[in-house]
Parts: structure tokens; sequence; C-alpha cells
């Protein structure tokens, strides 16, 4: 975080050297990176199946309460209480932090201290939420809750001090990290990576042949309202890191989205180059990637750097999920890895290769901050790795702290399993598959069957000929005359998806087909119903 104040400022209150426009902004920027968590959690819950997507976004909002308080009780000290390792007590539960002056630890600074406090809480709070891209549909409940207060007293209160603290051994280095560089998206990136392989992959990791291939979005606007509204909090997150309002805060802003922008035209270019196609997901995961790429160089750097580091981390991310996942199958399951992870560490090295004290007096280039910024990505880098480990690990041998879920729990979906809430209340779709094996919507175990679909249903193109569909619940022990008689299938067109409001247990079913006039097992069925 940049503290210095470059120009004198009117304060707010006479003899204070508090500034009512940059306290303005901060506020502003505070409001901003607390809404980058729910997005977080629109943009992972629309890129997985339907079954899961109630687990992370209770994943954010449980994760932002319990940090919150966290980050209250002993967070903010062990960050920015004095000490060179980690801080001392001084600040828990927020004593000695001045209500109407700024932090005594940074003098210099123009804002409330408690403002101060307030804005990296919400850093606190959403860098662990960021290794749940990682884990998502395969990480049980109580065990999330340990892991991500253990990983931040553990990880996330050392590098930010490291980086960040009053006396820290790296900012006495000289370490710039604009807005989270090394300290957030390198440390959750290399976290991801560890999270992916003590974890194991998903059960039925594909890519398959199954048309229910687990990598499936089951809600692709879904992604890109919450990857909007990351973009738009991106400007508190990168902007509101220079804790004022002034040509630093404006450089991290543009900065940011033009870095973001040509990020996302770069992964456009390279799927039509490679894949044929213009892909929603593919854009807006490059943008990411050019907003991760740039937070730690966004307020020390030229405008012309922030473009080129936008395809250079368009580049890198998209090459690095191809080698990891398409070649060496890491289930990192939404890339956090490489769209945070791989593009934090090249800004981080970028911000001493191209600070500009043009743009901001705190930081110009040398040999020596190059190697020191290298220095810090890799300690901090190897910190996370070798913590998230050993919180991990262990876990999985102690009775009840098992993390990841089993085969069983991941197909009955992750809502269902740890919350006993569903996302989406409808009736899930059937279709047939090779003209016979029926399937229930995000499972891969055809529904038994006690009698031989008929020709009527079997030769249904909008049954035969259905995609993978997207949304609703799994309904454990459907019956499958329900399937037979068609009730929630009716035209379905190829998407599988028609009559969500029908929610019919099978006896109702059953009553309402007789009445009808149609025979429970009738081969007809499927095409009478509706």
């Amino acid at each position: 975080m940049v503290t210095p104040t470059p120009t004198p400022v009117p304060a707010a209150v006479p003899g204070s050297t508090i500034s009512a426009g940059d306290t303005a902004w901060t506020l502003m920027s505070t409001g901003l990176v607390l809404l980058m968590i729910p997005a977080l959690g629109f943009f992972e819950a629309g890129m997985i199946r339907s079954k899961n997507a109630l687990n992370v976004m209770m994943q954010m909002w449980t994760g932002a309460c319990v940090l919150s308080v966290l980050y209250y009780c002993l967070g903010f000290t062990l960050i920015f209480g004095p000490g060179e390792f980690i801080g001392s007590l001084k600040y828990g539960f927020m004593f000695n932090v001045p209500v109407d002056d700024v932090f005594p630890e940074f003098p210099t600074q123009t804002i409330p201290a408690f403002l101060f406090a307030a804005f990296q809480m919400q850093f606190f709070a959403i860098t662990p939420l960021l290794i749940s891209g990682a884990w998502v549909e395969r990480f049980r409940w109580w065990p999330f809750l340990i892991f991500i207060v253990g990983w931040n007293l553990l990880v996330y209160c050392f590098v930010a001090h490291w980086v960040w603290g009053p006396g820290g051994f790296m900012m006495k280095w000289g370490v710039i990290d604009f807005a989270g560089g090394i300290v957030i998206h390198t440390t959750a990136g290399v976290s991801s990576l560890i999270c992916a392989l003590v974890l194991g992959r998903r059960a039925h990791f594909g890519p398959t042949s199954n048309p229910l291939d687990i990598n499936e979005a089951h809600n692709i606007p879904m992604s890109i309202m919450g990857a909007a509204l990351l973009w738009f909090g991106w400007f508190g997150f990168n902007g509101g890191s220079a804790l004022a309002a002034n040509s630093i805060s404006t450089a991290a802003l543009f900065n940011s989205h033009i870095a973001s922008a040509t990020a996302g035209v770069t992964w456009l270019i390279i799927g039509q180059l490679r894949e044929k196609r213009a892909s929603a997901v593919g854009i807006i995961t490059g943008s990411v990637g050019g907003l991760a790429c740039v937070t730690p160089a966004s307020g020390y750097i030229r405008t012309q750097v922030a473009f080129a580091l936008g395809v250079v981390a368009g580049l890198a991310s998209y090459g690095s999920i191809w080698v990891l996942k398409e070649k060496w199958r890491v289930d990192d399951a939404l890339d956090v890895s490489s769209v945070h992870g791989l593009t934090g560490m090249i800004g981080s090295i970028a911000a001493g290769l191209f600070a500009s004290s043009t743009v901001n007096s705190a930081a110009n280039y040398s040999g020596t901050l190059v190697g020191y910024q290298f220095a810090a990505v890799v300690i901090s880098g190897a910190w996370a790795g070798f913590w998230t480990f050993v919180l991990l690990y262990p876990m999985k041998y102690i009775p009840g702290l098992k993390p990841g879920a089993s085969g069983g729990k991941q197909d009955e979906g992750m809502d269902s399993a740890y919350h006993r809430e569903v996302a989406y209340k409808e009736m899930d779709s059937i279709y047939c598959k090779d003209g016979g094996s029926v399937y229930r919507r995000n499972t891969d175990a055809p529904i038994p069957l006690t009698y031989p679909l008929g020709s009527a249903s079997a030769n249904d193109a909008s049954l035969r000929d259905a995609g993978p569909s997207s949304g609703g619940m799994t309904v454990e022990n459907l019956d499958s005359r329900v399937a037979a008689l068609g009730l929630g299938l009716g035209t379905a067109g190829a998407g599988g998806v028609v009559r969500p409001d029908i929610n019919l247990p099978p006896p109702l079913a059953e009553s309402m087909a007789a009445s009808l006039g149609v025979p429970p097992n009738s081969a007809a069925a499927a095409s009478s119903v509706n």
C-alpha cells in the first residue's frame, strides 16, 4: 500500500492531517472492495454445476463474516502492529486505535485510522476466498472454515506484515506492492495449486465424452455479472490503495481498466485462433487475469506498461491453464493458480522493472529493486505453499476433518449435502442418452429403469438429442416412472429444461397421469401428458 501523500491536502478538521476528499474516496473504495466478495461468488457459482452454486455463495458470505471478526480480534494488530516478522498485539480488538486521527504507525496518511482499518479488512476477507476457485465442488464445510481461519493467521498476516506492516523486513528492503500482487495474488495462487494437489481431482473429472462433463458452466450470464462487478470493484481495490484522491489513485484506476480490457481481448483472439470461437467464459477470465496482473504495479507504472501487462497476462494465464489442466490434469477447478497466481507474480516483478517516479515518487526502477521483488515473490509463495500443505494434508487423517467430500456427496451436490438448501428449486430435467439410458441432471449415474422406454420417448428428438441441462436441484430417489410419464419434460428442445415449475412427488404424478387416462408404464406417456 502507498501511504505517503505526494502533495499537501486540505484538512477536514483544523489542526488535523485528515483530508475530507481522501476520506470520501477511501470510504467509497472500501465499499467497492466489499462488493467484490459477492461478485467473486457470482463469478464462481456460474462457472460450476448448479447443485454446488449455493455452497460457493455461502462460502463468500460466511467467509466475509468470520474473517471480519478474526481481523477485528487479531488480524489488524498482527499485520499493522510494530514488529519485523509479525506485528505485536498492541492493537488487538482495535484497542489504541484513535477514532479521530490518523493511524499512528503511518502518520503521513490523511484518512482516519478506523477507515484505514476498514479498508484493509476487505483485503483480509477476500484473499482466502480467492482460493475457493480451486476447491469448488469438493471441500467439506467445516474443514473449509477451519482452513480459511488458519490460512489467514499463518499466511496472510505474516506476508502482509512483511510487505505493508511497520517494521516488516520486506518493507525495509524497499519492496513495492501497490494493492496486493504479492500479499494477495501470489499467496492465493500458490495455495490454490497446493489445494488442488492435496484434495485431488473431483469425482468424474473431465474432459470426458460424458455430456454431463463437470467442467460445464451452468449459468454463464451469472459469471459475466460477477466479472462485471469484480471489474467495477477493482477500481476501489487498486485505485483506493493510494488511500488518497490524487494522481496516483487516478493512474491506478486507469491502468487497471486498460490492463483488464487488453487481457480480455488477448483471450478473445487466442480463443478464435485456437478454438475457432468467441468464448464468453474466455473473455471474462482473461479480463480478471489482467486485473490481477496489474494490481501490484498499478500505482507505479505508465499506462503503456499496463497495456503491455494486459497482453502478457492474457498469454500467460491461457498458456498456464492449458498446461496445468489440459496436459497435467491438475484440477484447479476455476484456474486460480493461473489467473491470479501466475499473473500476480508477473505483475509484482514488473512493478520493480517499470516503476516510474514520475507516476509515484515512492518508487523508481533499479536493479536492486527488481531483485528484491523477485525474492519477495519467491519467499511469499513458498511460505504460502508450505503452510497450505501443513494445514490441509494432516486434516485428511483426522476423523471428522477430512477436507475432501466423498464421491457420493459430490454426486449429490454440496448444496444438498451440507446445507440442505438448493440454489434452484425445480424438478430435475431428464433426458435420454443413446436412445435408452435416462440421466438425472448434474449426476453421472443413470436412473434405474424397471422397464424399457418405448419408441415414443426414445425417438423423441427433444429427449434423444437433449444436451446437458443447466440449473436445478438433484432429486434423490427420483422414481423412474415420473420420467416415463414425461412430467416436466414436454417439448424441451436442445437444452432439456422444460416446465421447471413442476416439482411433483411420484404418487401425485401418477395420480395426475391416471386422471388423464395415461397408464404409468405406457410407452406413449412421455409424449402424452403435457
